[in-house]
């Protein structure tokens, strides 16, 4: 069961992104945003927001007010971990 709170950042937010700095664009991605990675997820869109909210140590209200916001790629890794994990069948906990 993917716990909630589970591998959150140990830093706040910071550089104008959440959960620190943006992905380089050598990482071949460039700077992904929240957008971007909820509505990659393939799953639903409540789902995404809970798992995204987790991996950067957020309110899912930040989430929603602030779609553009770019997502450092540690984050990104994160949220990447936690989809697979849902998208192989783990519930998510409460």
């Amino acid at each position: 069961m993917i716990p909630r709170g589970i591998d959150k950042p140990s830093e706040p937010e910071r550089a104008g992104t959440l959960g620190g700095s943006p992905a380089s664009p050598a990482s071949g991605r460039g700077a992904a945003t929240v957008g971007d990675l909820l509505s990659g997820s393939g799953l639903p869109r409540a789902e995404a927001r809970r798992l995204l909210a987790a991996a950067l140590g957020t309110a899912i209200e930040a989430l929603v007010a602030r779609p553009q916001q770019p997502v450092d790629a540690a984050a990104a890794a994160r949220f990447e971990a936690l989809l697979a994990r849902r998208t192989a069948g783990e519930p998510i906990a409460y």
